[in-house]
Protein backbone atom coordinates (compact mmCIF):
# COMPACT_ATOMS: atom_id res chain seq x y z
CA UNK A 1 0.00 0.00 0.00
CA UNK A 2 0.88 3.61 -0.51
CA UNK A 3 0.17 5.89 2.02
CA UNK A 4 -0.25 10.00 2.35
CA UNK A 5 2.88 11.69 2.82
CA UNK A 6 3.18 13.32 6.86
CA UNK A 7 1.83 16.34 5.34
CA UNK A 8 -1.60 14.57 4.44
CA UNK A 9 -1.15 16.15 1.06
CA UNK A 10 -0.30 14.02 -2.04
CA UNK A 11 1.32 9.76 -1.52
CA UNK A 12 4.34 9.04 -0.33
CA UNK A 13 6.39 6.50 -2.74
CA UNK A 14 9.05 6.46 -0.05
CA UNK A 15 7.34 5.05 2.05
CA UNK A 16 5.67 1.55 0.57
CA UNK A 17 4.35 -0.89 2.62
CA UNK A 18 3.85 -4.43 2.22
CA UNK A 19 0.30 -5.28 3.59
CA UNK A 20 -1.65 -8.98 3.27
CA UNK A 21 -4.18 -9.46 0.85
CA UNK A 22 -6.96 -10.26 3.04
CA UNK A 23 -9.97 -12.55 2.41
CA UNK A 24 -9.05 -12.49 -1.59
CA UNK A 25 -9.72 -16.06 -3.65
CA UNK A 26 -7.11 -17.79 -3.70
CA UNK A 27 -7.24 -20.61 -6.20
CA UNK A 28 -4.96 -24.22 -7.18
CA UNK A 29 -6.18 -24.63 -11.03
CA UNK A 30 -4.51 -26.78 -13.58
CA UNK A 31 -2.85 -26.54 -16.77
CA UNK A 32 -5.90 -26.54 -18.68
CA UNK A 33 -7.63 -24.23 -16.21
CA UNK A 34 -9.62 -26.66 -14.03
CA UNK A 35 -10.35 -25.07 -10.81
CA UNK A 36 -8.91 -27.46 -8.59
CA UNK A 37 -9.32 -26.25 -4.86
CA UNK A 38 -10.05 -23.11 -3.95
CA UNK A 39 -10.13 -20.79 -0.43
CA UNK A 40 -9.95 -17.15 0.71
CA UNK A 41 -6.91 -15.80 2.40
CA UNK A 42 -6.85 -15.14 5.90
CA UNK A 43 -6.28 -11.88 8.04
CA UNK A 44 -2.67 -12.56 7.69
CA UNK A 45 -2.97 -13.13 3.95
CA UNK A 46 -2.26 -16.75 4.62
CA UNK A 47 -3.90 -19.84 2.70
CA UNK A 48 -4.17 -23.51 2.51
CA UNK A 49 -5.03 -25.83 -0.93
CA UNK A 50 -5.24 -29.19 -0.53
CA UNK A 51 -4.78 -30.98 -3.42
CA UNK A 52 -4.40 -34.53 -5.11
CA UNK A 53 -0.71 -35.30 -5.10
CA UNK A 54 1.56 -34.81 -7.69
CA UNK A 55 -0.77 -32.96 -10.48
CA UNK A 56 0.79 -30.17 -12.37
CA UNK A 57 -0.68 -26.74 -11.03
CA UNK A 58 -0.23 -23.16 -10.92
CA UNK A 59 -2.10 -20.68 -7.81
CA UNK A 60 -4.00 -18.01 -8.90
CA UNK A 61 -5.40 -14.86 -7.00
CA UNK A 62 -8.44 -13.10 -8.11
CA UNK A 63 -8.76 -9.68 -6.99
CA UNK A 64 -12.14 -10.69 -5.46
CA UNK A 65 -13.20 -10.74 -1.55
CA UNK A 66 -15.93 -13.14 -0.74
CA UNK A 67 -17.67 -14.96 2.43
CA UNK A 68 -20.22 -17.20 2.43
CA UNK A 69 -21.77 -17.96 5.69
CA UNK A 70 -22.14 -15.62 8.92
CA UNK A 71 -22.15 -12.21 7.46
CA UNK A 72 -21.74 -12.43 3.62
CA UNK A 73 -20.16 -10.07 0.53
CA UNK A 74 -19.13 -10.93 -2.71
CA UNK A 75 -16.80 -7.91 -3.77
CA UNK A 76 -14.48 -7.95 -7.02
CA UNK A 77 -12.33 -5.40 -9.42
CA UNK A 78 -12.13 -5.19 -13.21
CA UNK A 79 -11.39 -3.48 -15.74
CA UNK A 80 -14.10 -1.64 -17.46
CA UNK A 81 -11.51 -0.80 -20.45
CA UNK A 82 -10.65 -4.64 -21.16
CA UNK A 83 -14.33 -6.25 -21.43
CA UNK A 84 -14.80 -5.87 -17.47
CA UNK A 85 -11.89 -8.68 -17.23
CA UNK A 86 -11.26 -9.56 -13.53
CA UNK A 87 -7.96 -8.64 -12.03
CA UNK A 88 -5.91 -11.95 -10.90
CA UNK A 89 -2.30 -12.89 -10.41
CA UNK A 90 -0.64 -16.26 -11.34
CA UNK A 91 2.15 -18.19 -10.47
CA UNK A 92 4.02 -20.61 -13.12
CA UNK A 93 3.17 -24.24 -13.27
CA UNK A 94 4.97 -26.50 -10.62
CA UNK A 95 4.39 -30.31 -9.72
CA UNK A 96 3.08 -30.47 -6.25
CA UNK A 97 4.71 -33.67 -5.16
CA UNK A 98 3.59 -35.75 -1.67
CA UNK A 99 4.18 -32.74 0.73
CA UNK A 100 3.95 -29.17 1.72
CA UNK A 101 4.46 -26.90 -0.58
CA UNK A 102 4.63 -22.73 -0.24
CA UNK A 103 4.01 -20.38 -2.68
CA UNK A 104 3.69 -16.55 -2.10
CA UNK A 105 2.78 -14.16 -3.60
CA UNK A 106 3.59 -10.40 -4.05
CA UNK A 107 1.63 -7.99 -6.03
CA UNK A 108 4.10 -4.64 -6.69
CA UNK A 109 2.94 -1.57 -6.99
CA UNK A 110 5.15 -0.59 -10.40
CA UNK A 111 6.60 2.64 -9.44
CA UNK A 112 10.11 3.24 -10.14
CA UNK A 113 11.03 6.25 -7.98
CA UNK A 114 9.64 8.75 -10.53
CA UNK A 115 6.51 6.72 -12.74
CA UNK A 116 4.69 3.81 -13.47
CA UNK A 117 6.63 1.71 -15.75
CA UNK A 118 5.69 -1.89 -14.53
CA UNK A 119 2.07 -3.70 -14.72
CA UNK A 120 0.69 -1.76 -11.51
CA UNK A 121 -0.41 -5.30 -9.82
CA UNK A 122 -1.30 -3.73 -6.74
CA UNK A 123 -3.78 -1.67 -7.52
CA UNK A 124 -6.75 -3.74 -7.59
CA UNK A 125 -5.64 -5.18 -4.19
CA UNK A 126 -5.37 -1.91 -2.65
CA UNK A 127 -8.85 -1.32 -3.50
CA UNK A 128 -9.84 -4.34 -2.21
CA UNK A 129 -8.21 -3.94 1.34
CA UNK A 130 -10.19 -0.86 1.89
CA UNK A 131 -13.54 -3.03 1.05
CA UNK A 132 -12.48 -6.03 3.27
CA UNK A 133 -11.51 -3.01 6.30
CA UNK A 134 -15.02 -1.77 5.25
CA UNK A 135 -17.31 -4.91 5.12
CA UNK A 136 -15.37 -6.13 8.58
CA UNK A 137 -16.17 -2.89 10.42
CA UNK A 138 -20.21 -3.38 8.89
CA UNK A 139 -19.73 -6.87 10.57
CA UNK A 140 -18.96 -6.01 14.08
CA UNK A 141 -22.42 -4.45 14.18
CA UNK A 142 -24.68 -6.82 12.38
CA UNK A 143 -22.81 -10.55 12.29
CA UNK A 144 -26.17 -11.65 10.12
CA UNK A 145 -25.07 -8.49 7.41
CA UNK A 146 -25.57 -9.77 3.68
CA UNK A 147 -24.53 -8.07 0.94
CA UNK A 148 -25.25 -7.43 -2.59
CA UNK A 149 -22.79 -8.39 -5.13
CA UNK A 150 -20.59 -5.23 -5.81
CA UNK A 151 -18.57 -5.38 -9.08
CA UNK A 152 -15.44 -2.55 -8.71
CA UNK A 153 -14.36 -1.20 -12.24
CA UNK A 154 -10.76 0.11 -12.04
CA UNK A 155 -8.26 1.09 -14.63
CA UNK A 156 -5.17 3.03 -15.27
CA UNK A 157 -6.89 4.18 -18.42
CA UNK A 158 -9.94 5.49 -16.09
CA UNK A 159 -9.58 9.31 -16.64
CA UNK A 160 -11.21 12.71 -15.52
CA UNK A 161 -12.69 13.07 -19.03
CA UNK A 162 -15.80 12.70 -20.64
CA UNK A 163 -16.76 9.93 -22.93
CA UNK A 164 -17.30 5.93 -22.95
CA UNK A 165 -17.06 4.54 -19.80
CA UNK A 166 -15.65 1.38 -21.88
CA UNK A 167 -12.45 4.00 -23.22
CA UNK A 168 -11.73 5.10 -19.36
CA UNK A 169 -13.70 8.65 -19.84
CA UNK A 170 -15.42 7.66 -16.58
CA UNK A 171 -15.01 11.71 -15.48
CA UNK A 172 -14.62 10.75 -11.37
CA UNK A 173 -15.04 8.24 -9.33
CA UNK A 174 -18.81 7.70 -8.51
CA UNK A 175 -21.32 4.82 -8.33
CA UNK A 176 -24.23 4.19 -9.87
CA UNK A 177 -26.22 0.98 -10.63
CA UNK A 178 -24.58 -1.26 -7.86
CA UNK A 179 -21.14 -0.92 -9.12
CA UNK A 180 -18.07 1.62 -8.31
CA UNK A 181 -15.91 3.05 -11.30
CA UNK A 182 -12.54 4.13 -9.76
CA UNK A 183 -10.06 6.69 -11.58
CA UNK A 184 -6.75 5.51 -12.00
CA UNK A 185 -4.98 7.86 -14.61
CA UNK A 186 -1.37 8.29 -12.98
CA UNK A 187 -0.32 12.02 -12.88
CA UNK A 188 -3.80 13.08 -13.46
CA UNK A 189 -6.09 11.50 -10.26
CA UNK A 190 -5.89 7.96 -9.54
CA UNK A 191 -7.95 6.77 -6.53
CA UNK A 192 -6.68 3.57 -5.96
CA UNK A 193 -4.69 4.29 -2.46
CA UNK A 194 -7.26 7.11 -1.34
CA UNK A 195 -9.03 5.33 1.08
CA UNK A 196 -11.47 7.60 1.93
CA UNK A 197 -12.25 8.04 -1.89
CA UNK A 198 -12.74 4.24 -1.92
CA UNK A 199 -14.97 3.87 0.96
CA UNK A 200 -16.95 6.85 0.17
CA UNK A 201 -18.13 5.20 -3.20
CA UNK A 202 -18.72 2.08 -1.07
CA UNK A 203 -20.93 4.22 1.23
CA UNK A 204 -22.82 5.46 -2.14
CA UNK A 205 -23.76 1.62 -2.29
CA UNK A 206 -24.43 0.52 1.01
CA UNK A 207 -27.10 3.67 1.19
CA UNK A 208 -28.38 2.89 -2.23
CA UNK A 209 -28.68 -1.78 -1.98
CA UNK A 210 -28.96 -1.76 2.08
CA UNK A 211 -30.29 1.87 3.42
CA UNK A 212 -32.39 4.57 0.98
CA UNK A 213 -30.53 6.92 -1.65
CA UNK A 214 -33.03 10.38 -2.42
CA UNK A 215 -30.10 11.75 -3.60
CA UNK A 216 -30.27 13.29 -7.15
CA UNK A 217 -26.76 13.41 -7.60
CA UNK A 218 -24.46 16.54 -9.83
CA UNK A 219 -21.53 18.85 -8.15
CA UNK A 220 -20.94 19.25 -5.01
CA UNK A 221 -18.49 20.77 -2.39
CA UNK A 222 -18.04 21.27 1.22
CA UNK A 223 -18.93 24.96 0.54
CA UNK A 224 -22.17 24.94 -0.70
CA UNK A 225 -25.59 25.10 -0.29
CA UNK A 226 -27.10 21.83 -1.72
CA UNK A 227 -30.25 19.87 -2.26
CA UNK A 228 -30.90 18.29 0.92
CA UNK A 229 -31.14 15.17 -0.60
CA UNK A 230 -27.29 15.75 -2.35
CA UNK A 231 -25.98 17.05 0.94
CA UNK A 232 -27.15 14.36 3.45
CA UNK A 233 -25.77 11.56 1.07
CA UNK A 234 -22.68 12.86 0.03
CA UNK A 235 -21.96 13.75 4.09
CA UNK A 236 -23.10 10.34 4.99
CA UNK A 237 -20.78 8.67 2.69
CA UNK A 238 -17.55 11.14 3.50
CA UNK A 239 -18.78 10.15 7.16
CA UNK A 240 -18.81 6.90 6.83
CA UNK A 241 -15.39 6.86 5.49
CA UNK A 242 -13.65 8.42 8.70
CA UNK A 243 -15.86 5.93 10.37
CA UNK A 244 -14.26 2.93 9.27
CA UNK A 245 -11.07 4.12 8.76
CA UNK A 246 -10.93 6.17 12.25
CA UNK A 247 -9.71 8.51 10.71
CA UNK A 248 -10.87 11.91 10.33
CA UNK A 249 -9.15 13.72 7.80
CA UNK A 250 -10.21 12.63 4.18
CA UNK A 251 -7.70 12.56 1.73
CA UNK A 252 -7.66 12.31 -2.27
CA UNK A 253 -4.33 12.62 -4.07
CA UNK A 254 -3.59 13.99 -7.64
CA UNK A 255 -1.84 15.59 -9.82
CA UNK A 256 1.77 14.77 -10.61
CA UNK A 257 3.43 11.72 -9.58
CA UNK A 258 0.16 11.69 -7.29
CA UNK A 259 1.89 14.43 -4.91
CA UNK A 260 -1.00 17.16 -4.79
CA UNK A 261 -4.62 17.07 -3.66
CA UNK A 262 -6.87 17.88 -0.85
CA UNK A 263 -7.57 16.90 3.09
CA UNK A 264 -10.04 17.81 5.15
CA UNK A 265 -11.48 17.92 8.39
CA UNK A 266 -14.46 15.41 8.94
CA UNK A 267 -14.85 16.11 12.68
CA UNK A 268 -15.12 20.04 12.44
CA UNK A 269 -17.91 21.60 11.10
CA UNK A 270 -16.27 25.27 10.04
CA UNK A 271 -17.84 25.19 6.44
CA UNK A 272 -19.24 28.17 4.75
CA UNK A 273 -22.85 27.68 4.34
CA UNK A 274 -23.33 25.71 7.36
CA UNK A 275 -26.82 23.87 7.96
CA UNK A 276 -28.72 20.82 6.90
CA UNK A 277 -28.15 21.68 3.09
CA UNK A 278 -24.68 21.51 3.45
CA UNK A 279 -22.58 18.28 3.00
CA UNK A 280 -19.61 19.37 5.53
CA UNK A 281 -22.18 20.19 7.98
CA UNK A 282 -23.97 15.99 7.68
CA UNK A 283 -20.81 14.33 7.57
CA UNK A 284 -19.08 16.59 10.88
CA UNK A 285 -22.77 15.39 12.46
CA UNK A 286 -22.25 11.85 11.17
CA UNK A 287 -18.75 11.57 12.31
CA UNK A 288 -19.40 12.99 15.33
CA UNK A 289 -22.17 10.88 16.66
CA UNK A 290 -19.37 7.67 16.30
CA UNK A 291 -16.26 9.20 17.56
CA UNK A 292 -15.39 9.07 21.34
CA UNK A 293 -14.16 12.80 21.07
CA UNK A 294 -15.42 15.17 23.09
CA UNK A 295 -15.12 18.73 21.71
CA UNK A 296 -16.99 20.86 23.79
CA UNK A 297 -19.69 20.37 21.94
CA UNK A 298 -20.23 16.98 20.81
CA UNK A 299 -20.35 14.85 23.77
CA UNK A 300 -21.79 11.46 21.88
CA UNK A 301 -19.92 8.93 21.41
CA UNK A 302 -22.39 5.91 20.05
CA UNK A 303 -20.45 4.04 17.64
CA UNK A 304 -21.29 2.39 14.58
CA UNK A 305 -23.95 0.58 15.98
CA UNK A 306 -26.93 2.98 16.07
CA UNK A 307 -25.82 4.49 13.13
CA UNK A 308 -26.01 1.55 11.03
CA UNK A 309 -29.65 0.40 12.78
CA UNK A 310 -31.08 3.57 12.06
CA UNK A 311 -29.85 3.72 8.75
CA UNK A 312 -31.20 -0.22 7.90
CA UNK A 313 -34.26 0.15 9.52
CA UNK A 314 -37.50 -0.67 7.93
CA UNK A 315 -39.06 2.73 8.74
CA UNK A 316 -36.48 4.64 7.19
CA UNK A 317 -36.03 2.49 4.35
CA UNK A 318 -39.46 3.06 3.34
CA UNK A 319 -39.46 6.79 3.37
CA UNK A 320 -42.95 7.82 3.50
CA UNK A 321 -42.75 9.17 7.10
CA UNK A 322 -39.64 11.31 6.39
CA UNK A 323 -40.36 12.49 2.83
CA UNK A 324 -43.78 13.99 4.29
CA UNK A 325 -42.16 15.38 7.04
CA UNK A 326 -39.91 17.22 4.65
CA UNK A 327 -42.79 18.22 2.06
CA UNK A 328 -44.85 19.72 5.05
CA UNK A 329 -42.00 21.51 6.08
CA UNK A 330 -41.26 22.87 2.20
CA UNK A 331 -44.67 23.85 1.95
CA UNK A 332 -44.90 25.66 5.07
CA UNK A 333 -41.86 27.63 4.53
CA UNK A 334 -44.07 28.84 1.46
CA UNK A 335 -46.92 29.98 3.73
CA UNK A 336 -49.15 27.23 3.20
CA UNK A 337 -51.38 25.61 5.76
CA UNK A 338 -50.30 21.73 5.82
CA UNK A 339 -51.63 19.02 7.88
CA UNK A 340 -50.29 15.84 8.01
CA UNK A 341 -52.53 12.67 8.35
CA UNK A 342 -51.86 9.07 8.27
CA UNK A 343 -54.78 8.28 5.90
CA UNK A 344 -55.19 8.24 2.37
CA UNK A 345 -53.70 11.78 0.94
CA UNK A 346 -56.02 14.72 -0.30
CA UNK A 347 -56.73 18.06 -0.58
CA UNK A 348 -59.61 20.41 0.44
CA UNK A 349 -61.34 19.06 -2.80
CA UNK A 350 -58.28 17.83 -4.38
CA UNK A 351 -56.03 15.07 -4.02
CA UNK A 352 -52.30 15.38 -4.01
CA UNK A 353 -50.13 11.84 -4.54
CA UNK A 354 -50.82 9.50 -2.03
CA UNK A 355 -47.33 8.70 0.07
CA UNK A 356 -47.93 4.89 1.51
CA UNK A 357 -50.12 5.13 4.62
CA UNK A 358 -49.32 9.25 4.76
CA UNK A 359 -51.43 11.56 3.79
CA UNK A 360 -50.74 15.72 3.37
CA UNK A 361 -53.56 18.01 3.18
CA UNK A 362 -53.90 21.57 2.16
CA UNK A 363 -56.70 23.92 1.47
CA UNK A 364 -58.35 24.14 -1.73
CA UNK A 365 -56.67 27.05 -2.26
CA UNK A 366 -53.47 25.75 -1.64
CA UNK A 367 -53.45 23.42 -3.71
CA UNK A 368 -52.40 24.33 -7.09
CA UNK A 369 -48.99 25.48 -5.70
CA UNK A 370 -48.71 22.47 -3.32
CA UNK A 371 -48.29 20.82 -6.52
CA UNK A 372 -45.67 22.90 -7.83
CA UNK A 373 -43.76 22.38 -4.29
CA UNK A 374 -43.94 18.59 -5.21
CA UNK A 375 -42.74 18.77 -8.26
CA UNK A 376 -40.13 21.03 -8.04
CA UNK A 377 -38.88 18.83 -5.22
CA UNK A 378 -38.98 15.80 -7.35
CA UNK A 379 -36.74 17.59 -9.82
CA UNK A 380 -34.15 18.57 -7.34
CA UNK A 381 -35.14 22.27 -7.69
CA UNK A 382 -34.43 22.67 -3.84
CA UNK A 383 -31.18 23.60 -3.58
CA UNK A 384 -30.20 27.10 -1.98
CA UNK A 385 -28.80 30.15 -3.53
CA UNK A 386 -26.18 32.65 -1.44
CA UNK A 387 -29.34 34.65 -0.91
CA UNK A 388 -31.40 32.08 0.85
CA UNK A 389 -31.31 32.73 4.60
Amino acid sequence: LVPFSASGIGLDYGNIVSSPSRGVVVEAVDDAGLVLASTVTDATGGYELRVDTNPSLRIRISAKLLQTSGATWDIKVSDNTASNALYAVQGDLFATGSGTTARNFHMPSGWDGASYSAPRAAAPFAVLDAMYETVQKFATVDASLQLPALEIHWSENNAPADGNLSDGDIGTSFYSGGKIYLLGKAGTDSDEYDRHVLIHEWGHYFEDQLSRSDSIGGGHSLTDRLDMRVAFSEGLANGLSGIVTDDPFYRDSSGSQQGSGFSFSLDRNTYTNSGWFNEGSVQSLVYDIYDAGNDGVDTLTLGLGPIYNALVDSNYRSGDYFEAQLLTGLMEQEGLQVFLQGAALQGGLGDLPAMGHLSITVNDADQQRAEEIIAAYENGDYSLDETDD
